[in-house]
């Protein structure tokens, strides 16, 4: 049974595969034994689907029979191919699995196959054929590779049955000496004692081996152009003592039968010459391959006449280009394009082979042709091969055909929405049968003309709309960009190309990022920006979004909505930088919340008369301002080598009151140097010291590993240091403390400022007047002590003044001149009398 049969590849195979098919046909067809057809079937099986393991089976017999296995080096070692799937075949016939290990795991754990490819065939009778590929590795296998794997292994196999049916002939042979003694001649070789023939002898042998060779019925069969060849090929064949091949055609009937024939000489046991033949049916192989080589030229024009329409940008161009070469590739006498408007056919070009004179060139109504028109209008192609004599024309359009030099026409309708909008001519000026192959190929070549026409027309439509949309597009004062989004193998959207931005998006991001991915842009960390992407390709619903950038460190107005309707995977992004206005609305509600807690702190301060209540009160209202953990003020002795700590602390470890200087030794540099310093992140710190751009005063500075262990010992993570200065002599400290990093910004340094400040000369102020009150309350103390000792003093003078008056026999007075308001003495007053006064003057 013959297994090629005609098969429709170009309707399945690509052109790449239908050359494999021809050249595995090729190649076959040397071949001379069926173990030689199978080893070649393997090794060109791996090498084209690419295979690790390729092996065939034979079921013909009572036990399955491995015909042949290919193995590539590098493939894991198997000692016999596994069989523990052939239960597969058992409801289909075909077998395609690309992950055994997942889908059949029982099969992997038996055979460690990765993947499997297999084709059964049946042999002709009860037997059947099996042919599988099988790899290492899980392959995703070609759409096409099981129909390649069934179309090529029926060619094997029809090759192999024929050289099987040649070894059933081959039994059937004739007794060559029996023969020839039949027709009185000796024969050489045989037990006669008779010697070589020669000359004519040798001729007449030659003959007689033909007659001998072949009945008469497969003589008379040749065709008779074919009988000189195969005479004189058998005759060659035999006298070199080799085995003959010939291919030729039979009579038998209206369509040529093609056979192969094969024939020899052989010597059976006893050493007595026969002479064999067998003969084969191949008119379906040779038919196929006829057909298959058509198709194979007729799809290599089909894809010259593609390449050469997609070059030409003018769709008048394109109906003559095509015109032109479907003509000259059948050699057909016109071929055009006509269109249909408003009842009337019109032909502006028409392509004529050399010689033709007919024209169909002009405009016709299709009054003149109505049959034509209605049947192109239902859709349908219009064949006749004989204009003058189809019945189905009426006389009149018969006449207009036979006047416009027509003898055969085909014509392939062109419509567009329903309506009929031409149709693609190819005419004879004479009657012609048109063939199945010249009709398919004429309606593809429309189809594919219209189709090119359609493209050009498209494209000059989207060139004037992409005019349009690039200047709408680059015109806009906000930023714009249309992207695609990269699916992974879970149909999740893992990235984005930007296809088209325009300037302002440039000016945006500060450089041009046309045809790069988030990835190469380095903002594939903007998770978020993914998953609005694909929500809205998905639900086609327009999303506005404000979003930060960790990756610039910007904010973003986003307005995403989906591009292209038809396909789920472009988005247009309207977008703007709005990070200044964003910064300048944060810092406006920092410094409104800043400058509520100043008032705070003045209103909780004002009627405090104790420093220490200012320093607890301050820091506290301070640190919950700042969101801190711990907010301190440090005061150094006088040599600097000690700082005394005191403010607000909700640290479960609490810091020290007092701790050395050379603790934090490089910290305290900076700040003796009255340098504020800020460290958003203890874990993180550098090399080298950098001014902080966000601080124009202060330093990100950076520290010991001892510094920095002893700053997370007391759950420090990131701080702020800002000195307290006055004149030019570093007064203080005010210390924030955080348990987590933060990014200081700009109003919380300046409000630690203000605020610390603040504190610090309320601190001072009621410290002073606290001195001040201290040093009154002494010197008024002193002035006591010294106004009692001096009133002492004059009362004990004054008694001894007295004591020494009052010793004197005399009078004594003692007066105080009384004084106007001018000075002058007007009366006197007595101070002192000793006894001797009070006595003589009672009175005074």
């Amino acid at each position: 049974m013959d297994l090629g049969g005609k098969f429709d590849y170009a309707e399945y195979l690509s052109y790449s595969d239908l050359l494999f098919l021809l050249q595995l046909s090729d190649e076959i067809a040397m071949l001379p034994a069926e173990e030689e057809i199978f080893s070649y079937c393997c090794r060109a099986f791996a090498a084209k689907i690419i295979a690790d393991e390729v092996v065939v089976y034979d079921f013909t017999g009572p036990m399955p029979q491995l015909k042949c296995h290919f193995k590539r080096k590098n493939a894991t070692p198997q000692p016999e191919p596994c069989t523990e799937h052939f239960r597969l075949y058992s409801q289909q016939s075909m077998l395609k699995l690309p992950d055994v290990k997942n889908t059949h795991p029982e099969l992997f754990d038996k055979c460690s196959t990765g993947a499997l490819l297999g084709v059964l065939l049946p042999e002709g009778g009860n037997g059947m054929f099996l042919l599988e590929m099988r790899n290492d590795t899980p392959t995703e296998w070609r759409e096409n590779d099981v129909e390649l794997a069934r179309s090529g292994f029926q060619k094997i196999l029809s090759a192999v049955l024929r050289i099987r049916e040649i070894d059933k002939f081959r039994k059937q042979s004739f007794d060559f000496e029996t023969t020839a003694n039949a027709l009185g001649l000796s024969v050489w070789g045989s037990s006669s004692e008779s010697s070589e023939p020669q000359g004519a002898e040798l001729k007449t042998l030659k003959e007689a081996l033909v007659k001998a060779a072949l009945p008469d019925d497969v003589v008379k069969s040749i065709a008779e152009e074919d009988v000189p060849r195969v005479e004189i090929e058998i005759n060659r064949s035999l006298a070199e003592g080799k085995d003959y091949e010939i291919e030729y055609q039979r009579v038998n009937g209206s369509r040529p039968q093609w056979v192969k024939l094969k024939g020899g000489k052989r010597t059976d046991a006893a050493g007595r010459p026969h002479l064999w033949y067998s003969e084969l049916d191949i008119s379906e192989f040779k038919h196929s391959q006829t057909q298959l080589i058509k198709d194979k030229k007729n799809k290599e024009f089909l894809l010259w006449l593609t390449d050469e329409l997609s070059t030409i940008k003018d769709p008048v161009a394109v109906q003559k280009k095509a015109a032109e070469m479907l003509g000259r590739h059948f050699d057909f006498s016109m071929a055009h394009y006509s269109m249909y408007t408003n009842g009337l056919w019109t032909t502006e070009w028409q392509y004529r082979a050399p010689g033709v004179t007919s024209s169909m060139v002009g405009s016709h109504h299709d009054n003149n042709h109505p049959l034509i028109t209605s049947h192109l209008k239902k859709d349908k192609t219009f064949v006749s091969c004989n204009l003058a004599t189809d019945t189905r024309l009426e006389d009149e359009e018969r006449a207009t055909m036979k006047d416009l030099g027509v003898g055969a026409v085909v014509m392939s309708p062109i419509s567009g929405g329903g309506v009929l909008k031409g149709s693609f001519v190819v005419a004879q000026d004479k009657p012609k049968e048109w063939t199945d192959d010249e009709i398919s190929v004429i309606k593809e070549v429309a189809r594919r003309t219209q189709s090119a026409v359609e493209h050009t027309l498209a494209e000059k439509a989207l060139k004037t709309s992409e005019k349009k949309f690039r200047k709408l597009f680059n015109g806009i004062n906000i930023g714009a960009a249309i992207c695609k989004l990269i699916f992974d193998e879970q149909q999740k959207a893992a990235d984005v190309v930007f296809e088209h931005v325009n300037p302002v998006a440039v000016k945006i991001m500060g450089f041009d990022f046309t045809g790069k991915t988030l990835n190469e842009i380095g903002f594939i960390k903007e998770k978020l920006w993914l998953e609005i992407y694909q929500r809205v390709a998905r639900t086609g619903s327009e999303e506005k979004h404000i979003l930060y950038s960790s990756v610039s460190n910007r904010w973003f107005d986003f307005n995403v909505v989906k591009y292209d309707e038809k396909n789920g995977d472009h988005v247009a992004i309207l977008f703007n930088d709005i990070t200044q206005k964003i910064v300048s609305e944060e810092k406006e509600k920092r410094i409104a919340r800043y400058n509520a807690y100043q008032l705070k702190i003045n209103d909780a301060l004002r009627t405090l008369s104790s420093a220490e209540d200012v320093v607890n009160i301050a820091t506290k209202i301070m640190a919950e301002a700042l969101d801190a953990d711990r907010l301190l003020i440090g005061e150094s002795n006088n040599d600097h080598t000690q700082c005394v700590m005191s403010g607000y602390d909700a640290c479960q470890v609490k810091f020290p009151g007092s701790i050395p200087a050379a603790q934090y030794n490089s910290i305290c540099a900076v700040a003796q140097q009255h340098i504020p310093v800020v460290i958003d992140n203890v874990n993180i710190h550098s090399e080298e010291n950098s001014t902080d751009i966000r601080y124009p005063d202060g330093v990100s500075h950076t520290f010991t590993d001892e510094e920095q262990k002893s700053l997370l010992q007391y759950h420090i993570e990131s701080l702020m240091v800002f000195p307290v200065i006055k004149g030019s002599r570093r007064m203080a400290n005010v210390n924030v403390h955080c348990s987590k990093p933060r990014a200081w910004n700009q109003e919380d340094f300046d409000f630690l400022m203000e605020a610390g400040e603040r504190t610090w000369e309320i601190m001072m102020r009621l410290r002073s007047e606290e001195a001040l009150r201290d040093t009154k309350q002494r010197y008024i103390t002193k002035l006591e002590q010294v106004v009692r000792e001096r009133t002492a003093e004059v009362k004990q003078s004054r008694d001894l003044f007295q004591s020494t008056m009052d010793a004197s026999m005399d009078m004594i007075q003692v007066f105080e001149a009384v004084r106007n308001e001018q000075g002058e003495i007007v009366d006197f007053k007595y101070i002192l009398l000793n006894h001797e006064a009070e006595k003589k003057c009672p009175c005074l």
